[in-house]
């Protein structure tokens, strides 16, 4: 090999290096899919709407929200009336890609409805039709984080 191909090779070598030590090895993904890491329950106690939100702690040291309404009169979904609690709730991070949750509960349908709108979408909407006992409503993220909030809830007479 001739002295100048030497010479070519050995300044492409330090330019590589040092073209890799400025812009570095890091892949950029652009269409990057940010999973939801946690669902926070925004509701505040209204003494005037009759709801008292407090905090509690099973009996395996765990916490969670606690939402207690005074049951006036059962709801009526066509109309918008009765007892009803809008639940006010927030999908951290900010930028989740998917911040859609759905709505499950361990009170009967009799007791209670989670209200749809139109396009069948969960709105965090509870409409009460007879005043329960103390009921649990699980708060989960539809993406792949499998993320769930356990609210305790209770319509008392």
């Amino acid at each position: 090999m001739k002295k100048s191909v030497m010479i070519i090779i050995g300044i492409i070598y330090v330019a590589s290096i040092v073209v890799i030590n400025f812009f570095g090895m890091k892949v950029f993904v652009y269409n990057k899919t940010i999973d939801v890491e946690q669902i926070v329950c925004l509701n505040k106690t209204d003494e005037e709407k009759g709801i008292v939100v407090s905090t509690f702690e099973s009996y395996n040291g765990e916490t969670g929200t606690a939402i207690t309404i005074k049951f006036d009169k059962p709801a009526n979904k066509n109309l918008m009336t009765g007892t009803m609690l809008q639940l006010d709730l927030r999908v951290l991070p900010d930028n989740a890609t998917k911040k859609e949750l759905s709505f499950t509960s361990t009170a009967s349908d009799e007791e209670v409805e989670f209200f749809t709108d139109e396009s069948g979408k969960q709105t965090g909407l509870i409409l009460f039709y007879n005043s329960t006992s103390i009921f649990e409503v699980f708060v989960k993220s539809t993406d792949n984080s499998n993320v769930t909030l356990r609210l305790k809830i209770w319509a008392k007479a």
